[in-house]
């Protein structure tokens, strides 16, 4: 993830701009090798405007086209209100450091039941409510630097990025007393932007992001691996609705952006293409619910005079796209991805839920699965 600070003072929010990029190979195979190839081991990256082009050349092959328009199918109104606190320390508060870059709350996650988990890491823990809003044991001792949290079978596992002792990141998993698990990576790695957890319960695969582009296993079967043995695989994030498959986006165009699947056999292929009325400013998030829908965010907006160049016309839109059922636009509260680090989840039912801060308090809110009610089994 690539930041990019705002002209003038410095004083507004960073810029940011997403790219998903897949593996290098021989210079005259290159663009056909990328969208056949389901992932490598260890390749180069390819230059980012060579796998643009190469996103466009498959967007033109023939992608569902989205196009947005000012009305989205569902708001703020039809959203329910999980839960909100003030900032504080006590129970039901959340921790915020005024002199920090991510100043509340920076993750969010749902499991199988509609239990939300909050990364409340300013506060070292990470806060539980009901799908009803109910308040529920938190989870205490983590990290203050810890950056995203992952759920599988009823497992917590926390991304930490360790300052100390030459700077790295960390993988643990949480139990009830605490870590039973670490696994370091490399100092090489850099700028992980997600944790990623697959697998039986007993013998998970591990995976965490990189620049939104590498996915590096750092677990495999339950086994934890050393720096030496932890791999990359590469083009996109696990699709939880086909195990195996995985799904990347990339912006296009100023006003585009194309959303493939990668199956490990075939390659990447073009899932749906959306046009914006607005400038296309980054995708803040992209996820997939149990039947296989993709849900990808979009922030949108154009850049003010000088001299502070501030955003406006400022648009934060979830699109929703189901083969068979078409599509479905949520217009949410519009964030800056500096705010959190992953300020939506989608939930196994296909609900959304976002986290949002104001100057006052943290909120969460909750819209119904957007392709109607389906249940998911435990």
């Amino acid at each position: 993830m690539d930041k990019q600070p705002m002209r003038g003072d410095g004083a507004g929010p960073a810029r940011i701009r997403l790219h998903i990029s897949g593996c290098n190979a021989a210079p005259a195979l290159a663009g056909l090798a990328l969208i056949l190839m389901a992932g490598c081991m260890d390749a180069p990256r390819p230059e980012p405007e060579d796998s643009t082009q190469q996103a466009r050349a498959l967007a033109a092959a023939g992608p569902v086209k989205i196009i947005l328009g000012t009305r989205a199918d569902l708001t703020l109104a039809d959203a329910a209100v999980v839960t909100r606190g003030p900032w504080g320390t006590g129970p039901g508060r959340f921790g915020k450091d005024d002199e920090a870059t991510r100043p509340g709350p920076m993750s969010l996650a749902v499991d199988r039941q509609g239990t939300v988990f909050v990364l409340d890491q300013v506060n070292r823990r990470v806060q539980r409510f009901s799908r009803h809003g109910s308040r529920l044991p938190a989870m205490t001792g983590l990290s203050e630097t810890t950056e995203d949290i992952a759920l599988h079978h009823g497992q917590v596992w926390a991304l930490e990025y360790v300052p100390h002792d030459g700077p790295r990141y960390a993988v643990t998993r949480r139990g009830a007393r605490g870590a039973d698990l670490t696994v370091l990576l490399d100092r090489e790695r850099e700028l992980a932007t997600g944790l990623f957890v697959t697998g039986p319960a007993a013998t998970p695969d591990v995976r965490v992001e990189q620049r939104q582009d590498t996915l590096l296993r750092v677990v495999r079967e339950g086994a934890a691996l050393a720096p030496a043995r932890q791999t990359h695989h590469v083009l996109g994030r696990p699709n939880r609705g086909q195990p195996g498959h995985r799904v990347t986006a990339r912006l296009t165009g100023t006003h585009t952006a194309l959303v493939m699947t990668v199956d490990p056999e075939v390659g990447a292929r073009p899932a749906f293409e959306v046009s914006t009325p607005i400038p296309l400013v980054a995708i803040q998030e992209l996820d997939t619910d149990a039947d296989g829908a993709i849900y990808v965010g979009l922030f949108l907006a154009t850049e003010g005079p000088a001299p502070d160049f501030a955003w406006e016309q400022v648009r934060k839109v979830v699109v929703a796209w189901r083969p068979g059922a078409g599509h479905r636009v949520v217009e949410m509260q519009a964030i800056f991805a500096t705010t959190v680090f992953r300020p939506v989840a989608v939930g196994q039912d296909g609900a959304l839920y976002q986290l949002h801060t104001t100057e006052q308090e943290v909120l969460v809110r909750r819209w119904a699965p957007v392709f109607g009610p389906r249940e998911v089994r435990p």
